[in-house]
């Protein structure tokens, strides 16, 4: 296992700081370098290594595949679950600036800031931000209500509010050289390392981010992955649609459709779209076994232990590390675990 840093400590952006940008990049790809030079130490085979990412994930592996200093590194990408490209491009330095301010290290001088900042604790500077996983379990919570104080503040004195749904992760910033652009747009322009690709989404993806009954956060959500003024549209055409087939859904369950569709399976298709025009090999599927958890967390959604194939439902086959609190293991369950392995290790 490797571990590299997150939140402030992977991101930090401050503008005439001697602080490198994208630490947290930079550790996956010397993590890569070493698992290319001494993977065949351990057994493995330096050129059959798979990049595998979920959800926001998803998008560090686009950095990888755009990026000069991870080619050769990696020979197949697996992304579960992508998220739509609605990142902010301001996002780590508004929020470094936020913790900075949220911190009391706030000065005149920037050798002032950087030296209070110093002589912070980790523990203090980490708890000045919100973790993303924090609001989508626990509600009630101390460190749900803390998580949505944070965000809140933050997006009220953001100086890009209406870019405030992608300040709920961190995003790389590019220097022209290691990270020379825009992911997605340099693969709009084919400029990747062309490797086989597997995407795959679930169809209650949503059931697995938003906590149930938390129709609050829905609207908020799809307002803020759409254009403000499409939302009643797009609303209306779902509704439409649903009448004529005859099939009824709540507004809830409208509105994660909606959420859903947008922000992950839409895009996964355009996704694929832009790298096969390119001549990208990439395969594409819809992971409909449940496992019969909530595989965000507790309290999230009960929907999710009730056959629900919710975001990261997949995980739990993919990615086996033993047993996840909630799960009913049925007969039959590590032999799916054995097949999707075979799956998504052969394409």
């Amino acid at each position: 296992n490797f571990d590299w840093r997150l939140g402030l400590f992977g991101w930090f952006d401050l503008e005439g700081s001697n602080v490198t940008r994208n630490l947290g990049f930079l550790d996956q790809q010397a993590a890569l370098r070493f698992v290319h030079e001494h993977i065949a130490a351990f057994g493995g085979d330096p050129n059959r290594v798979t990049l595998e990412g979920q959800s926001e994930g998803c998008g560090i592996i686009l950095t990888h595949m755009t990026s000069p200093g991870s080619k050769g590194l990696f020979h197949r990408v697996a992304f579960h679950s992508p998220v739509a490209d609605v990142w902010s491009r301001h996002v780590d330095g508004d929020r470094t600036k936020f913790m900075i301010e949220q911190s009391g290290c706030k000065r005149k001088e920037l050798w002032s800031t950087m030296r209070c900042l110093e002589r912070k604790t980790a523990r203090h500077l980490w708890y000045q931000d919100w973790v993303s996983e924090s609001l989508s379990r626990n509600v009630g919570s101390p460190t749900f209500m803390s998580a949505v104080s944070h965000l809140l503040k933050f997006a009220l004195e953001s100086p890009h509010k209406n870019e405030t749904a992608g300040t709920l992760g961190y995003h790389p910033i590019p220097d022209g050289r290691n990270i020379p652009g825009e992911a997605r747009d340099l693969i709009r322009e084919g400029k990747f390392h062309n490797v086989p690709m597997l995407i795959t989404v679930s169809p209650n993806e949503t059931y697995g981010i938003i906590p149930e009954g938390y129709e609050i956060g829905l609207n908020l959500v799809s307002r803020l992955v759409m254009n403000r003024s499409n939302v009643e549209a797009v609303q209306e055409e779902y509704n439409s649609t649903l009448l004529a087939t005859g099939v009824h859904l709540d507004r809830v369950k409208l509105i994660n459709q909606l959420v859903t569709d947008k922000v992950f399976t839409c895009d996964a298709r355009s996704l694929a779209n832009e790298m096969t025009r390119h001549g990208g090999k990439v395969h594409v599927g819809m992971f409909w076994k449940s496992p019969k958890y909530d595989p965000v967390g507790k309290m999230t959604s009960g929907v999710c232990n009730k056959g629900a194939v919710c975001h990261a439902a997949e995980m739990f086959y993919v990615l086996p590390q033993g047993k996840p609190i909630g799960v009913h293991f049925q007969k039959g369950m590590e032999a799916e675990a054995e097949f999707v392995d075979r799956y998504h290790t052969s394409f």
